[in-house]
C-alpha cells in the first residue's frame, strides 16, 4: 500500500470556497463561474454508475463460472471460468478512477495487488480449516483477491494440453477449487456492495458525490472534484508505479507483473488508465471543460499527454515486444517500459501542480518511493 501525502496548492487568485452553491464561489476573479454539480452529476451518471455496474457485473459472472468449474471440473469450465476472471480483472481495473468514499474502506485496492502468496495459499489448501466467506474475510491480501484466483486458475500458464490437465487435476481437490470458488464469491460481493453503496436505492453515496449533501465528506462540490482528481492522479499512479515501474526496476521496491500466469498485465494497465482518461475527456462539462475555462492550452497539453500516455501502454505488447509484457520484463531491454513510465511520469505531474493550481483544488495524492 502506497503512503498518501496531503498536497494543497491554491493559485494565488482563487478566492476560498464559501458554500456549496450550484455555482460555487471558488471560482478567482475574472473566470466566468463553473457549474461544479453539472460536472459531478455528469461523471456520476455516464462514468462512475455504469462502471460500478459493469464491475458488477463482471465479478458476478467469475463468481458463477468459477462455482461451475467445482460442480464440473473440465476444460470447458476451466476455460469459462479463466475467461470469466480476465473479464472481471478489465472491468475491476477500470473503475480505479472511481473508487472514492466507499470504496477505500472495502479495501478495493488490496484485493487487486500482486504479487500472491502462492506458498501461503498451498498451505490454506493443505489445512483443515473451514473455507468459507468468513475466513476468506480474515485473510491477507496476498491469499485472496484477484492474484490468488489468478494463481488457482492459471497455476500453469503455458497453456499446453499437459498444463491444463495438471490444473484441472489440482482443482479435482475439492477443497482447492472451494477456496477459488470462496475467493470469486468475495470479489463478487465487493462489486455488489460499492455499486449499492453509490445508488440511490442503497447508499445513495451519488448524492453526497454531487450535491455535498453530507458536510463530513465533501464540505462543497469543489471538495467533491478535488477528490475525484486525486483518485484520477491515483490511478495513473498505480499503473505507473505498481504495474509498470515496479517491474522494471523504476521505483524503490522491485516486484513482478500484475498477472504473471494469465498474461492480463497490459489489458489491466489499458483499462485502470482509460478510468482515469475517461473521467477526465469523457463528459461534456467534465474535467477538460472545466480546465478549459481556465487555461485552454494547459486543458490541450493535457489531452495530448492522456493519448501519448495511452499510446505508450499499448504499445507494451506490440512488436517487437513478444509474446507478451509478462516475458519482455524479464530481459534486459526496457526501452518500451520506460518510455511508458516517463510519460506516465509527466501525466501525473501535469495534474498534481499546474493543473491542481489553476483549478485551485487540495488534494490527496499518492506517495512516491514504493
Amino acid at each position: 500500500m502506497r503512503v498518501r501525502v496531503t498536497f494543497s496548492r491554491v493559485a494565488a487568485l482563487l478566492l476560498l470556497c464559501g458554500g456549496a452553491s450550484t455555482l460555487s464561489s471558488c471560482d478567482p476573479v475574472g473566470y466566468p463561474a463553473y457549474d461544479r454539480t453539472q460536472l459531478l452529476t455528469e461523471i456520476a451518471d455516464s462514468l462512475i454508475m455504469p462502471a460500478l455496474a459493469e464491475q458488477t457485473t463482471r465479478a458476478t459472472s467469475l463468481r458463477t463460472a468459477t462455482t461451475a468449474l467445482c460442480t464440473t471440473t473440465n476444460g470447458t469450465t476451466l476455460t469459462a471460468a479463466r475467461t470469466a476472471w480476465v473479464d472481471a480483472l478489465i472491468a475491476w481495473n477500470g473503475t480505479v478512477a472511481y473508487q472514492i468514499g466507499p470504496a477505500p474502506t472495502l479495501d478495493f485496492e488490496g484485493h487487486a495487488s500482486w504479487p500472491a502468496d502462492t506458498a501461503a495459499i498451498e498451505t490454506i489448501v493443505a489445512g483443515t480449516d473451514t473455507i468459507d466467506a468468513h475466513y476468506i474475510d480474515t485473510l491477507g491480501s496476498a491469499t485472496r483477491g484477484f492474484a490468488t484466483l489468478e494463481y488457482l486458475l492459471f497455476a500453469y500458464p503455458s497453456y499446453t494440453a499437459a498444463d491444463d490437465a495438471m490444473t484441472l487435476a489440482a482443482l479435482g481437490n475439492a477443497r482447492r477449487c472451494t477456496y477459488a470458488a470462496m475467493v470469486a464469491d468475495e470479489l463478487a460481493r465487493l462489486a455488489s456492495q460499492l455499486d449499492t453503496a453509490w445508488r440511490p436505492s442503497g447508499g445513495n453515496f451519488r448524492d453526497v458525490f454531487v450535491n455535498a449533501s453530507d458536510p463530513n465528506t465533501y464540505s462543497t462540490p469543489q471538495a467533491a472534484v478535488s477528490a475525484l482528481v486525486s483518485q484520477v492522479i491515483e490511478a495513473i499512479d498505480q499503473v505507473r508505479d505498481d504495474k509498470v515501474g515496479s517491474p522494471i526496476g523504476r521505483t524503490t521496491h522491485a516486484g513482478t507483473v500484475q498477472s504473471p500466469y494469465a498474461h492480463a498485465s497490459v489489458a489491466a494497465m489499458e483499462a485502470c488508465l482509460s478510468s482515469a482518461s475517461d473521467a477526465w475527456l469523457g463528459t461534456p462539462h467534465g474535467l477538460d471543460a472545466f480546465l478549459r475555462t481556465r487555461n485552454t492550452r494547459l486543458a490541450s497539453s493535457v489531452m495530448s499527454e492522456f493519448t501519448a500516455t495511452q499510446a505508450a501502454i499499448s504499445a507494451l505488447e506490440s512488436p517487437p515486444l513478444s509474446p507478451a509484457w509478462e516475458s519482455y520484463v524479464a530481459g534486459t531491454e526496457h526501452a518500451a517500459g520506460n518510455t511508458a513510465y516517463d510519460h506516465l511520469q509527466t501525466l501525473q505531474t501535469s495534474l498534481s501542480s499546474d493543473v491542481a493550481a489553476t483549478l485551485g483544488l487540495s488534494l490527496v495524492l499518492p506517495g512516491d518511493g514504493d
